[in-house]
């Protein structure tokens, strides 16, 4: 079951004022339309709403390692997309009739051949 997003700024203010006005936890919840659960959870813990650290593990590259790595793996697609497109040629030529020998076998693609 995923979380419900937390409440926004201007819902937080809603439930400051209600809850000033001496309004209920459920009467507050249909005027925001929250949960009773998440009302009581602000109420009672205002200063710490919303600022829990990241369980996550933390990265080992920083924003510079990070931008490396992406400008490298770019240039590894367009590599790789230019070898497919190599691919395409020669097939286009065999479809046009040109002898088979003019094919080379890409045996480390995978590929063995073309076979009709």
């Amino acid at each position: 079951m995923d979380r419900a997003s937390t409440l926004s700024l201007h819902e937080r203010g809603q439930i400051k004022v209600l809850a000033s006005t001496d309004y209920t936890a459920k009467q507050i919840a249909d005027v925001v339309k929250h949960s009773r659960k998440a009302i009581m959870n602000f109420l009672r813990h205002q200063e710490e709403y919303g600022t829990k650290k990241s369980s996550r593990r933390p990265s080992k590259l920083n924003g510079r390692e990070k931008g490396k790595f992406c400008g490298l793996r770019r240039i590894t697609r367009s590599a790789s997309l230019e070898s497919v497109g190599l691919v395409a040629l020669m097939l286009q030529n065999l479809r046009c009739g040109e002898c088979w020998t003019s094919v080379p076998i890409l045996f480390d693609y995978g590929y063995r051949g073309v076979h009709n």
